[in-house]
């Protein structure tokens, strides 16, 4: 189950421009592995992991999430830049040629 926070909503609604609407049509749109926020500045525990997907829209969104028990945990969504889409295409590609 997704969980978001009332304080997340509000910077997704204030800072992002972003609805919960959106960020949930782009987590059920979504293709290819989340992949692990190893950056030293991101890293929490448990890890968080991030995405890109589209809204039903088109609007191109990174969503960084935790995954807690059961749960998911949304920690931001924002417009991804054109370098986060590249890099999670290259990293899904390289998962998929792991799996030859």
């Amino acid at each position: 189950m997704l969980k978001i926070s009332s304080k997340i909503e509000e910077k997704l609604k204030c800072k992002h421009n972003i609805t919960v609407d959106e960020v949930i049509e782009a987590i059920g749109n979504a293709k290819g592995r989340p992949i692990e926020d190893t950056a030293e500045d991101h890293k929490t525990n448990p890890p968080s992991y991030w995405f890109i997907s589209q809204t039903d829209k088109g609007r191109t969104l990174k969503i960084v999430i935790i995954f807690r028990n059961d749960d998911v945990y949304l920690k931001t969504a924002f417009d991804a830049k054109l370098s986060h889409i590249k890099l999670f295409e290259e990293l899904n590609a390289e998962s998929m040629d792991s799996l030859d």
